[in-house]
């Protein structure tokens, strides 16, 4: 073997192997959540959060897990914004969430005065935006097949508002998104 062969063998293979780390799959995602944290609104914030936390305990779970929970096949991280404050705080704290967490997706209980800055802000980044409307959620059957107001009532003792059913609907979309795009987050365009 020659030394010109034994070097484009070996570019071949580093290569190879710069294609398949940045083509490989996620094994977990970070999730920025904008729910109200503080002030008159803060049980909207609980229920939709606890809400989301419901849905990634019913599908995928593994003893093991450390992160908020499983949806789309993969470890979720759920990191919360609070949106009780002045919405130039909000889109700082959404800003920096995004250069430095990486998170791969943005939702919540987005307030109608800052959503529009929201999906401007979130132009040219990796970060996917996800809106829930609210339609006329009146019962859901869980993932576990189980009604929803059941499921929550049981797991934390009060029946689930309408923030809880938007909540619980995010997290059963982003378990499909997650799930169709199969943790290639980079490769999808939002």
């Amino acid at each position: 073997m020659n030394k010109n062969h034994i070097l484009s063998t070996s570019l071949v293979i580093i290569l190879l192997m710069a294609a398949t780390t940045n083509n490989a799959k996620a094994h977990s995602f970070k999730v920025g959540f904008l729910v109200p944290l503080t002030g008159e609104n803060v049980s909207q914030g609980r229920d939709a959060f606890d809400a989301v936390l419901l849905a990634a305990d019913e599908r995928d779970r593994h003893p093991d897990n450390h992160a908020d929970g499983h949806l789309g096949g993969l470890d979720g991280y759920v990191l919360k914004i609070d949106t009780n404050r002045d919405k130039q705080e909000v889109l700082k704290d959404i800003s920096q969430m995004v250069k430095s967490d990486d998170i791969q997706f943005l939702t919540g209980l987005i307030p109608s005065k800052i959503s529009y800055l929201v999906v401007q802000q979130l132009q040219n980044t990796t970060t996917h935006f996800i809106d829930t409307p609210i339609k006329d959620i009146t019962e859901m059957t869980t993932m576990s097949g189980e009604g929803f107001t059941i499921s929550f009532n049981r797991r934390y003792g009060r029946s689930p508002s309408l923030s809880a059913r938007k909540g619980y609907r995010i997290a059963r979309d982003l378990d499909q998104i997650v799930r169709k795009i199969a943790g290639n987050f980079l490769t999808t365009a939002t």
